[in-house]
């Protein structure tokens, strides 16, 4: 099947690297032999050139754009094989790669409402997911309720405050921002922001900082209110990550903590939370939760709608800690919703069934997953 290349680098608790290795785990169950490319370390230009000079690559695998050149003028404009960019934000974080020209490069994000923002560029929708591990026995869990994850702002109001500095017009739009994502949660962030700008949605350089000031603030926004919701009401809460010093109550902090250590930490839950807003939809929370065997607790979206063999959580931080203490009032039905998403997860959420994805639609672009594209180069910028 040939040698798939993926890339490591520089990843926040670990998390991106983790699924690297998830990755490059799934391509070897699948025949391929997978060679995980450490960017940071010191000898990587010569075991990449190895590499390429063992002449046996099928695929590159870029995740979250590690890896992947913001210009041309590297090795991968002297390469025929297919370049898959799996990409874990918004395309808007990515605007820079995604108008790489590569000769043959494809893309993947995963919400269905990014894929439709990159149009006319052909993208696949393909959501996080999680390793199999197996699962601790119920009775013997100790953690009640986990949170992994850190604000962009411990005070997300004085994040907010800060919008007067753009000036009095940047800041009323960021308001307007706000007011209609509150009304409509689900509705993708780049549809309000360019409804409250009067801009088309192709205009995506005049949307990108609005987006990411607004999207910065929900995020905190919610993970801040929720957590101290519970705080209130006295649910017990195991919460690592950053900035979460300021809260107190019924919390156990235990700061940062690696990818691989809060995996250890799911393993001893009941229950894991997932905050988001709405419209965010895929998280890997939800995955790596059913695949410990706990429950994935999440604030709502579509695409969890769809899944199911989840709590959906209210999206208001006191209905939310309201619905939080009625479920864990009944552990037998919890202990079923682990059993339901576990299998949920197994039925098809794995790095498997991703790996599985990405190389049918390879074969639907090129008739094979590892047929090489005629040497031309390809103009990824949108029209």
């Amino acid at each position: 099947m040939g040698r798939v290349v993926l890339f490591k680098g520089v990843s926040d608790y670990l998390s991106l690297n983790t699924m690297v290795e998830g990755l490059a785990a799934a391509f070897g169950r699948r025949g391929f032999s997978p060679a995980i490319l450490d960017m940071a370390a010191a000898d990587y230009p010569d075991r990449i050139r190895a590499t390429l000079a063992a002449g046996d690559t099928a695929l590159f695998v870029s995740l979250n754009g590690i890896g992947l050149p913001r210009e041309g003028g590297t090795f991968f404009d002297r390469r025929d094989e297919p370049v898959v960019a799996l990409f874990v934000d918004h395309p808007i974080y990515h605007l820079d790669r995604l108008s790489v020209r590569l000769p043959n490069l494809h893309f993947a994000f995963p919400s269905r409402s990014h894929v439709a923002f990159c149009r006319p560029l052909r993208a696949l929708h393909l959501p996080h997911a999680a390793e199999f591990r197996s699962p601790t026995p119920w009775a013997a869990r100790d953690i009640s309720v986990l949170y992994c994850g850190s604000p962009l702002a411990a005070d997300p109001e004085a994040q907010r405050a800060g919008w007067r500095a753009h000036g009095a017009r940047a800041a009323a739009a960021l308001e307007a921002i706000v007011a209609a994502h509150d009304i409509q949660p689900r509705e993708p962030l780049e549809t309000v922001v360019a409804r409250i700008l009067g801009r088309p949605p192709e205009d995506r350089e005049a949307l990108r900082p609005f987006f990411l000031a607004a999207d910065a603030y929900l995020r905190s926004r919610i993970k801040v209110a929720a957590i101290a919701a519970l705080a209130d009401a006295g649910i017990a809460t195991t919460v690592c990550g950053r900035g979460w010093e300021g809260l107190s109550g019924r919390l156990r902090l235990l700061g940062s903590r690696t990818a691989p250590e809060t995996f250890a930490l799911m393993d001893r839950s009941r229950l894991v939370l997932n905050l988001l807003p709405p419209y965010y939809e895929s998280h890997e929370r939800v995955f790596q939760a059913m695949a410990s065997g706990a429950v994935a607790a999440t604030t709502p979206s579509d695409l969890w709608d769809e899944t199911g063999g989840l709590l959906s959580l209210p999206y208001e931080p006191k209905a939310l800690a309201a619905a939080l203490a009625d479920a864990l009032a009944d552990d037998d039905r919890l202990a079923a919703t682990a059993g339901d998403g576990r299998a949920i997860f197994l039925a098809g959420h794995t790095w498997d069934h991703r790996v599985d994805a990405i190389l049918a639609f390879l074969a639907g672009e090129r008739g094979s997953p590892v047929r090489r594209a005629p040497r031309e180069t390809v103009d990824n910028k949108w029209e």
